[in-house]
């Protein structure tokens, strides 16, 4: 998502282990120089300093925060610009990490959100309303980012089964928030299976308040062109 006055990204790196994977989160970074970059399935226990300084290049001044893996899936990593936004408490859950702080340029108060539900509807759901929960008593401004492993609408699912009552659910969920979906270019949907009859959806999003968007009205989401995840451009 950018703007004048913020740049962030998200991205599903699906393992973050092996050097090609470091070295493309590395090439991500280096191209768009966000201020804020959520990470998900890391399937990483530990993320080390020397990997956080590898991916970030000359930006030296740099925070970080780790939810670990379960076994081999999952795990989250949130990397944030100190010049930029200054971290003053965090919550570490297994499928979401909240950072509470102040975004510096506009001195105000921002939750910020790395989030990656799990992928079966009743846990998902749980999930949401526990997210929900603790996001109404923070009463701060938010920016949830991540891969919400569920779609809005079918026109945002092609080639496989449409889970109505999910989406149901998920639009109670940035309802309940009062969260909005800004525009989006680059392509329909953020992931594919590359098959030669394709699925794809559109899994990954920001979500934010509609007073951000009345702050800076040319906020956009850009779909990342394709790369080694299977989480980017489609078509």
């Amino acid at each position: 998502m950018t703007n004048k006055a913020c740049y962030f990204i998200s991205w599903n790196i699906r393992g973050m282990g092996q050097r090609e994977k470091k070295t493309s989160a590395r090439n991500l970074v280096r191209a768009n120089k966000p201020q804020v970059t959520f990470v998900q399935e890391i399937k990483m226990t530990k993320v080390e300093d020397r990997t956080i300084k590898f991916i970030c290049g000359n930006q030296s001044d740099t925070g970080s925060a780790i939810s670990p893996s379960v076994g081999a899936s999952g795990g989250l990593l949130s990397i944030w610009n100190n010049k930029f936004f200054k971290l003053e408490s965090s919550m570490i859950w297994n499928n979401f990490i909240i950072m509470q702080g102040s975004i510096r340029p506009i001195k105000m108060k921002y939750n910020l959100v790395n989030i990656y539900p799990p992928n079966y509807q009743g846990e998902r759901l749980s999930m949401f309303n526990e997210l929900t929960s603790i996001l109404h008593q923070m009463r701060a401004p938010m920016i949830i980012g991540g891969d919400f492993n569920i779609v809005l609408s079918p026109e945002e699912k092609m080639g496989s089964f449409n889970n109505r009552s999910s989406m149901k659910k998920f639009s109670k969920f940035i309802e309940n928030l009062n969260l909005l979906d800004p525009p989006v270019n680059g392509g329909r949907f953020t992931w594919s299976n590359t098959r030669e009859r394709p699925s794809a959806s559109r899994l990954d999003r920001f979500l934010i308040l509609p007073e951000i968007l009345m702050k800076w009205p040319d906020d956009i989401q850009a779909i990342s062109p394709k790369s080694i995840s299977d989480h980017n451009q489609y078509p």
